[in-house]
């Protein structure tokens, strides 16, 4: 298996190689990665599977491993029901197999198109009543989030998705379709039926000649496809969002500016959106490497991307934007950045290396 699919997707390996594996490991990260896809792959599905499960399951997927590692600090105590499964797709190959914590699981699995990754997971290691789909970049400040969906399931038996962070805007392809997208950033999914309609998360390409000029991003058919079959979706209000810190894009942005040693010019020339994306994600960066340096009191390395590499990109992005932007913009990021931190040593009590080693543990 793994010699077809290194003939099938080189391409994919040798951007994977310059962005992600060489930075956690190089070639050792890479193997990590490839065995333990072909590990699930051949394994058999969950509805196969004997053996009690937990009823609640989180998942992830990192390539910024230190950020994954805050992030499931906060993920763990979010979520009241016992036993919870946190399960940690690898797609670096910096994060540890064993770690402290029973309710982490690590699996190493290849950087595949963000949609295929989890109806791998889902197919394959998921097998709770309930599955948290959560991008590494949200952070939950309390269980508010969990509350509100749980409720929602349990007063509607046709309710497949609950989804806490929708998109903030809608495609092309899905206006006058949908009032709002349910996206995939964070999301709370009935397993049972999801994949009893065996409903995916992979990007779909609308036939040629259809006159859409758009595709449907991850998740986003399914969006269109659950009211049709007689489910619904739920929407998480404002007022539930607001219990959560949810940052845009890091993941692929760090992977950019990697891929790129930070000369990220062509990725933002002439798109004023994007230049303001990147600026904020490189913020976004640079104020959580100082976090965690801050709560590990120096004895972790504490950088997600190379500052050298974050300097190049940084000054980039300045060039097309004004002072007021900038200032906005870093403002905006400070308050988060800052909301995180209040909450790490109010209510989780991490104010020290010793109360945070499991972030060692997790990072290799």
């Amino acid at each position: 298996m793994a010699d077809n699919y290194l003939l099938r997707r080189w391409g994919f390996i040798k951007k994977e190689w310059r962005r992600n594996y060489r930075f956690h490991g190089g070639l050792l990260a890479f193997l990590k990665c490839l065995g333990g896809t072909a590990r699930l792959h051949l394994q058999r599905s969950t509805s196969k599977s004997r053996g009690a499960s937990p009823k609640v399951e989180c998942l992830t997927f990192s390539v910024v491993p230190k950020l994954t590692a805050l992030w499931s600090i906060f993920m763990e105590r979010a979520i009241p029901r016992r036993p919870l499964r946190l399960i940690i797709g690898d797609c670096s190959g910096g994060l540890c197999r064993t770690i402290g914590s029973d309710a982490l699981e690590v699996m190493p699995v290849l950087n595949y198109q963000h949609g295929e990754k989890i109806d791998l997971f889902l197919r394959k290691v998921c097998a709770g009543d309930y599955v948290v789909i959560s991008d590494d970049d949200v952070f939950w400040l309390d269980d508010v989030p969990w509350n509100w969906a749980i409720n929602q399931f349990e007063k509607d038996p046709n309710l497949v998705v609950a989804s806490l962070l929708p998109r903030s805007r809608l495609s092309s392809i899905l206006e006058g379709r949908l009032d709002q997208a349910m996206g995939s950033h964070c999301l709370v999914l009935r397993r049972k039926i999801w994949a009893r309609e065996a409903f995916s998360f992979k990007v779909v390409c609308p036939p040629s000649g259809g006159g859409c000029d758009w595709f449907y991003d991850t998740g986003d058919y399914a969006n269109v496809e659950l009211p049709k079959r007689g489910y619904r979706i739920a929407i998480a209000p404002p007022e539930v969002q607001a219990h959560l810190v949810a940052f845009d894009g890091i993941s692929s942005w760090s992977l950019k500016v990697r891929e790129r040693s930070g000369s990220i010019l062509g990725n933002v020339v002439n798109v004023p959106l994007r230049q303001e994306k990147a600026l904020r994600a490189i913020m976004v960066v640079r104020s959580l490497s100082g976090l965690i340096a801050e709560q590990c009191r120096k004895e972790l390395e504490s950088e997600l991307v190379p500052q050298p590499m974050l300097d190049k990109a940084e000054s980039i992005c300045r060039q097309f934007l004004t002072d007021q932007e900038i200032f906005e913009i870093h403002k905006s990021v400070q308050f988060q950045v800052a909301t995180i931190k209040k909450h790490l040593i109010e209510h989780i009590g991490c104010d020290s290396y010793e109360k945070t080693s499991h972030i060692r543990g997790l990072v290799s």
